[in-house]
């Protein structure tokens, strides 16, 4: 068995043709969660949630900006290591809900903030969800990542209320995305990815 590093700990258990079942644990001393899970290829399983105060994936180390962080990795299933990792943070909660890789290579990954993403990606002109005062709202972003999960692009979905989204998926091979999810009041959006 393995003993839990906290709050709570994320377990991957699953079966391959490759390798047969593989299994492996993760977490730190705050509540870590899994929100979705899905093969990337034959051999790579991709996954994303969020942590409190900070995990460990393989060799990399995340530390929380806030009060939740958002996290996205690549396990290889095959040599059963980590191939990468990244996570996304502010001073609020936030959180990846799902991702989807896309044909080219890189990965559309969705999430939920009520902070000031430009912290964390300053270079991409990141969203700012932070609530305006009398306002206290979630904002819904996109974030593109490379092959190496390098951020590329991010865009927000706002809403004079609530933008929750929850899945994302590739329309066939045509790098456009479809998301799901729910608002209320006023929505809004930016086409800038």
């Amino acid at each position: 068995g393995a003993p839990s590093n906290g709050a709570d700990d994320v377990v991957l258990f699953g079966w391959s043709t490759a390798s047969g079942y593989w299994s492996t644990v993760f977490g730190g001393t705050g509540a870590d969660v899994c929100n979705r899970v899905k093969w990337i290829d034959n051999t790579h399983v991709g996954i994303a949630g969020s942590f409190e105060q900070g995990i460990n994936l393989g060799g990399d180390s995340h530390s929380s900006v806030g009060g939740k962080d958002a996290y996205f990795g690549v396990y290889n299933t095959t040599s059963q290591q980590w191939f990468d990792s990244m996570s996304v943070g502010t001073t609020a909660l936030d959180e990846f809900w799902s991702f989807t890789p896309l044909s080219n290579g890189s990965v559309a990954l969705v999430g939920t903030t009520r902070g000031n993403l430009s912290s964390s990606m300053p270079s991409l002109d990141a969203p700012d969800c932070t609530p305006t005062p009398g306002n206290n709202t979630v904002c819904t972003f996109i974030a593109l990542v490379d092959a190496s999960l390098q951020p590329t692009g991010i865009t927000d979905l706002k809403s004079t209320g609530n933008v929750v989204a929850r899945d994302i998926v590739e329309i066939g091979t045509s790098g456009k995305t479809l998301i799901t999810g729910y608002f209320s009041k006023d929505l809004l959006w930016h086409t800038s990815v």
